[in-house]
């Protein structure tokens, strides 16, 4: 059973990290205004691990690794994402497919709505 906070947007986003000042590049996977899971090369992540993500030129989230799978990384937020903020990395995803709607699905695979100036984010 999932027992995530916040539900979390599927995006597949190419970012930097510093563990915990040696940059990496990793992929978002997923992201909620309390975390994300990120997938990451050949690059040891244990769970107590403190990992800094560069989400846009002007959003940064601070975390810990929860919990680790192969290459695949939980982490939780230290400090929440605003709204603004998490709607501001959704957006820049959203431009970086190009307009291709078929990539802003939720989990479960249904199509999100068009992301707008007037779409609200409510944190839990």
């Amino acid at each position: 059973m999932d027992q995530r906070k916040s539900y979390r947007t599927k995006i597949n986003r190419t970012v930097v990290g510093r563990i915990p000042a040696t940059p990496i590049r990793v992929t978002v996977l997923d992201l909620s205004t309390g975390g994300c899971a990120i997938e990451v090369g050949a690059v040891a992540i244990p769970p107590g691990t403190t990992i800094l993500l560069e989400l846009t030129r002007t959003v940064e989230a601070a975390g810990r690794a929860v919990w680790a799978d192969a290459n695949r990384i939980g982490i939780e937020f230290y400090d929440r994402l605003s709204a603004d903020e998490l709607l501001s990395v959704l957006r820049e995803c959203k431009d970086d497919f190009d307009g291709d709607q078929s990539a802003m699905r939720d989990q479960f695979g249904s199509e999100l709505p068009p992301l707008s100036a007037q779409m609200r984010v409510v944190p839990d």
